[in-house]
This record gives structure tokens, sequence and C-alpha cells, in this order.
């Protein structure tokens, strides 16, 4: 069995670390920083996965929650600046997203009754259909991508993130 040279060995023992405590750190410890990393890594390792999830059905990530968001509205449906706001991305161009999902009958759009300004926005029965199918298959997944913890801890999580959620945005560009 060959052995590999000491420096090979430090580089493969420094890619398996993988706890924030494993891995080695320079410079000054950053918790909040390295915290911000982790949450970023994370959510595009999850999100990698819905999209791979979703491929075979030709619903990007963006469009299931739209469609997801579209269900809690129930049947009066939800203003489309509102569907903006429960975005967990920023899509500048959400009417063409709309326009989309209804080409394929998914969603469809109505004026609002007392604002005509507004568009209502809901499922057709063929998405909810779609949206009941995506939503066996994303179950499944999730299963899978949080498998290495409790309901308890994700319950824990949940909290400690909606949490940070609730905190104000801060604007770091005023001048003091």
């Amino acid at each position: 069995m060959r052995s590999l040279p000491a420096s090979k060995k430090a580089k493969s023992v420094d890619r398996e670390a993988s706890s924030p405590e494993e891995r080695p750190r320079r410079g000054r410890p950053d918790p909040l920083g390295d915290l911000f990393l982790d949450v970023q890594r994370t959510a595009d390792r999850l999100m990698r996965g819905l999209e791979e999830a979703l491929r075979p059905t030709r619903v990007t990530p963006v469009q299931y929650l739209v469609l997801r968001s579209l269900r809690r509205a129930g049947a009066i449906g939800m203003p489309s600046n509102q569907i903006v706001r429960e975005m967990t991305t920023h899509d500048p161009d959400m009417t063409r997203l709309l326009d989309k999902l209804e080409s394929r009958g998914i969603i469809e759009r109505q004026r609002d009754r007392d604002d005509r300004r507004i568009y209502r926005v809901s499922l057709t029965r063929s998405g909810a259909r779609l949206l009941k199918n995506l939503t066996k298959l994303t179950r499944e997944l999730h299963r899978e991508q949080f498998n290495t913890i409790s309901r308890r801890q994700a319950l824990a999580l949940t909290r400690m993130l909606d949490r940070v959620n609730e905190a104000p945005i801060p604007d770091l560009t005023q001048d003091e």
C-alpha cells in the first residue's frame, strides 16, 4: 500500500473536515461571517437538489415557489405583488414568469373586483393537480435532504431562521 506524501495528506484531511469546529481557520474568528457563508452554502445545496428533482416536470424552483404561495391563497387568489413579496429569491420579471405559467394552463389571472389595477392570480384545476404531484416529490426530497436532523432540531432551526428573518435589514449605505 502506497503512502501519500505529507503535503497531500494534509490537503486530504482539510477536504474531509466538514463541521465548523473541524475546519481550519486563519486570522481572527468571524462566527457570524462563517454562519452567513454556511447558510448560503446550505441554501445553494438545497436549491440544487430541488432543481434536479423538478427537472423532469418542466417546472423551475421559482415557478414551484409561486405555486406553493398560490395554494395558500386558495380560490380567491393572490395579488401578483404579494407573490413577489413571498418569494425566497428576487425575480425581477414576475410578469414573464406568470405569463409562462398561464400559457401552460397552470394559473389564471383576473382583475380584482374592488381595484381594477390589481390582478389576482390563482391556480387552475390543472395547476392544483400539478402542485399535488410536486408536493409528493418535494416531500420525499426534503426527507432525504434533512435526514441527518431530527424533527425537533428541524423545528428549532426553523424558529431560529424565522428570528433572523424578522430582524430589520440594515441600510449600511447611509452616512452617519
